[in-house]
């Protein structure tokens, strides 16, 4: 992810260095095409950078939810095995937490000086207040 974040100021740098000259030939035609001296210079797009590096692995690795496995880990990494004997899927649980404060208009909570007027979660449909508080 940090090269992902890296390379994005690049590619945005050299996006404009090439609108520049592309420009720059429209107006001067017949330019002789000069090599790169850095390949870096020649990165001019990212594609899934904004895939999460969990979520990719799971794409390139046919991991699924509901799927049963065997993990192990050896010394050259971690093996997945999916178990095909298996039939039943795996259940399902979800979970999702939520936390409502006060805020400025179009702005982010700020710890600093916002107030939590609730704390909630919820686990397979059931719900669960942790806080709830009336604010004037």
């Amino acid at each position: 992810m940090n090269v992902k974040s890296d390379l994005l100021h690049v590619v945005q740098r050299n996006q404009e260095k090439f609108d520049a000259a592309e420009a720059y030939e429209s107006i001067i035609a017949g330019k002789r095409e000069q090599r790169p001296q850095d390949f870096v210079d020649c990165i001019v797009d990212l594609r899934e950078y904004d895939v999460p590096y969990h979520v990719r692995f799971a794409i390139d690795n046919d991991v699924r939810c509901g799927q049963w496995y065997d993990v192990s880990v050896s010394s050259t990494g971690l093996m997945l095995e999916k178990r095909t004997d298996l039939l039943q899927r795996a259940e399902v649980h979800v979970c999702a937490f939520d936390i409502e404060t006060t805020k400025l208009p179009l702005k982010f909570p700020d710890a600093e000086y916002d107030l939590i007027m609730m704390i909630s979660y919820m686990v397979d449909g059931q719900g669960y207040l942790i806080i709830n508080r009336e604010l004037s």
